[in-house]
């Protein structure tokens, strides 16, 4: 029972000492990550898969009273292309030409913190087939609410993040995407100071016009460097 009680102890001491420690940012030398997403679309008549792998920059960091998120993907998704293929990218599928997210802590407790924000997206699609948008549907923008998570468990950091599209518009006219998306943070420290952060997400929305409705799913997976901050 007595040792019970100091295994208890020290696992409290060591969760607690964890949130304060469980604190990372994406250093400026790991700004490039790995990117890799399936993107399908259903119309009702037709269906496109569109897979896209490349790197692309951003940045995310989990301070002590929030959590902030940006990219700009766009940029090495054609440097992507220059490397691998000796000219400019022109796969199918999304990217964004710029993203970001802030949010603030709400709830906290010691291995975890709730906290609520926001995000904008605008991306661009390069997709052909697509019954009653064709290469018309070339651009789409998202404002979304946030909510998300940063759950310390050891010297881990899992960190979920929800966001509902309430503001849509594309490019084409009288055409909106509502939708939604969730997805995780997995932080996995690698030495001291290092971390590796894996972070999978799905999203779902629907292009909406007078004319016809069209379905998209797609399922991502990127793959970073952080750096532990703080003390």
């Amino acid at each position: 029972m007595r040792f019970l009680f100091i295994l208890l102890v020290l696992l409290t001491g060591f969760t607690a000492k964890s949130q304060q420690e469980n604190k990372f940012a994406t250093p400026w030398f790991g700004m490039l990550g790995f990117h890799t997403n399936t993107t399908e679309y259903n119309s009702g008549e037709n269906t496109v898969k569109a897979p896209l792998t490349y790197a692309d920059c951003r940045a995310v960091m989990f301070l002590s009273k929030g959590y902030i998120e940006w990219g700009l993907p766009v940029a090495t998704y054609f440097l992507t292309g220059l490397i691998a293929n000796g000219n400019v990218q022109n796969d199918i599928g999304e990217v964004s030409f710029l993203y970001g997210k802030l949010g603030g802590d709400i709830i906290k407790t010691e291995i975890l913190k709730i906290g609520l924000g926001g995000s904008i997206d605008a991306r661009g699609i390069n997709v052909d087939g697509i019954v009653g948008y064709g290469a018309s549907l070339e651009s789409y923008g998202t404002i979304s609410p946030m909510i998300y998570a940063k759950i310390n468990l050891g010297p881990f950091l899992i960190a979920p993040v929800f966001e509902y599209n309430v503001l849509s518009w594309t490019n084409t006219e009288k055409t909106t995407r509502p939708g939604f998306s969730i997805g995780s943070h997995v932080i996995i420290p690698v030495g001291k100071r290092m971390g590796i952060n894996f972070n999978p997400a799905f999203e779902k929305g629907k292009f909406k016009s007078e004319q016809s409705n069209m379905e998209s799913s797609n399922l991502s997976f990127k793959l970073g460097i952080v750096r532990k901050i703080g003390g």
